[in-house]
């Protein structure tokens, strides 16, 4: 388990635990939002086929294959990358990790939930950690 350099674990005081708390609950409206957004986008209530190109200035490339639309960033469905590995960064922050608790793992696990998907759903991975289908 890492730590903060100069500290041992439990040692964040009362407002960083809580600016991190802050912080946690962001990443996990932030990914529901992007949830959201997407299925907003299939029922097609704001958005139109084709290319369009995206504010990190990748395009976004919109595929239909067998009448199901799939959203994709920089060649990837993005739903399916950002199951598979988006929030793996969190691990690397000892004060999140201090939040999140030990054995805490951001695998399949967008929302930094207890559990991951395949955990909520018991059953195992549908795809690896770089978001290819298996």
């Amino acid at each position: 388990k890492k730590t903060m350099p100069g500290r041992r674990p439990g040692d964040l005081s009362s407002s960083e635990r809580k600016r991190m708390e802050r912080l946690i609950r962001g990443l996990r409206d932030s990914s529901l939002c992007v949830v959201e957004a997407i299925a907003e986008w299939k029922r097609g209530s704001r958005w139109s086929d084709g290319p369009c190109r995206g504010r990190g200035g990748g395009d976004v490339v919109v595929s239909s294959s067998s009448s199901q639309l799939c959203f994709r960033w920089n060649g990837a469905n993005y739903l399916l990358k950002m199951l598979a590995n988006d929030a793996a960064f969190v691990e690397e922050i000892p004060a999140a990790m201090e939040i999140l608790g030990e054995g805490f793992s951001a695998y399949r696990n967008p929302f930094l939930l207890p559990f991951n998907i395949d955990e909520i759903l018991g059953r195992k991975p549908a795809i690896d950690a770089a978001g290819r289908g298996g």
